[in-house]
């Protein structure tokens, strides 16, 4: 029977594992959303320039639809919404399948098993390989995010594993 160190450390890195791919899945859709809204306005501020060529359009409409296409286009490339959508894409598969393996983990330390070493060694494996998933994506942290995502996970989890 493996003590209760380390299977708090295998435990913890299951919670931490489920926090991080609940955490960028949902940036993922607070950025998709925010590169769709960008694109969608583009696309119609784009459209609302060509009003002036029907005659009973003011001109000055092309004018304002055309500082907001610069605008818009300008927004995008600082913001690059979809690179960060694609980057956290990659994570968030990635990150699933380490909580699942994180899971199946916690399963052979339930069920004795693993001894020590290869439930630390595993435990630590698991963990240098989100933190290679997560290497070089730029987004900047949301804590209430984060902490909103870090009780759900804690939450599902002890559901998951509750008795009875």
């Amino acid at each position: 029977m493996l003590n209760d160190a380390t299977r708090n450390l295998v435990w913890q890195g299951q919670l931490d594992m489920v926090r991080l791919a609940r955490y960028y899945g949902a940036l993922e859709q607070k950025y998709r959303r925010k590169h769709k809204w960008v694109r969608y306005t583009l696309s119609l501020a784009a459209v609302v320039t060509a009003l002036p060529l029907i005659p009973a359009v003011p001109g000055t409409v092309a004018s304002v639809a055309g500082i907001c296409v610069v605008g818009l286009v300008v927004w995008d490339l600082v913001h690059d919404y979809g690179r960060k959508v694609a980057a956290l894409r990659v994570a968030v598969e990635g990150l699933n399948e380490l909580a699942e393996r994180h899971r199946s983990l916690w399963d052979e330390v339930n069920d004795d098993s693993l001894n020590e070493r290869q439930a630390r060694e595993r435990a630590e494996a698991l963990r240098v390989a989100s933190l290679n998933l997560l290497r070089g994506i730029d987004i900047e942290i949301d804590t209430a995010l984060n902490e909103r995502c870090q009780s759900e996970a804690f939450e599902s989890e002890q559901q998951r594993y509750a008795a009875g």
